[in-house]
């Protein structure tokens, strides 16, 4: 059985903040709380430890109480570098991964694709709402998440390519709109108007 013991949590955090003019997206504040806070509660329940993923601020994010790994490369090599990156230095079993964008996951999110990880003796699992896959949500299991570091050094750093490479397994989820990200400036006024945000 699959317990939060054996789980590391990775919370993705490392990106440029591009489509938002260049901004730390998990620092940005949403109700008088940073956005990787939101991912942090989803996760902590149901793991052993929680990493961050960041490349930016890491003392604004170790002010947080979280623990930091940034990635060896230098250049914003995307979401699968954070992934190869927590593997190295997990030290349990599976890897579960979120965003540091989506702040209304469902609170059951691990163990909704622990349960079919296990059952089908998958690799690794992610979620899917309704047409869209979500590769940033996902559950590894540590050896296979280790072999991400060799796609990145060779350059094919596609998350979703390379989770389906790996045989993964799709775990559908009803709740749409708890897979809603804030991408850019646009995501932001509509979240904070209570209306429906853009989709990843």
């Amino acid at each position: 059985m699959i317990t939060s013991e054996n789980i590391t949590g990775l919370i993705l955090a490392g990106g440029a903040g591009r489509r938002l003019g260049g901004v730390d997206k998990g620092l940005l504040m949403s109700a008088g709380q940073p956005l990787v806070m939101y991912a942090a509660r989803t996760l902590q329940p149901h793991v052993a430890r929680l990493i961050v993923s960041a490349n930016r601020h890491l003392e604004r994010y170790r002010a947080l109480g979280l623990d930091v790994q940034p990635d060896p490369w230098p250049d914003y090599r995307g979401p699968l570098a954070g992934i190869a990156t927590a593997a190295q230095v997990a030290g349990t079993p599976y890897l579960a991964v979120v965003p540091c964008d989506m702040p209304h996951l469902p609170v059951d999110l691990v163990p909704r694709l622990a349960e079919h990880l296990q059952r089908e003796n998958a690799p690794l699992c992610i979620a899917r709402a309704g047409d869209r896959l979500q590769p940033l949500c996902a559950l590894l299991r540590r050896e296979v998440a280790l072999g991400a570091r060799d796609a990145v050094v060779a350059g094919h750093a596609k998350v979703q390519s390379w989770m389906l490479q790996q045989r993964a397994v799709v775990v559908e989820f009803a709740e749409f709109s708890a897979f809603i990200n804030l991408n850019d400036h646009a995501d932001w006024t509509d979240y904070e108007r209570g209306g429906v945000v853009g989709e990843c």
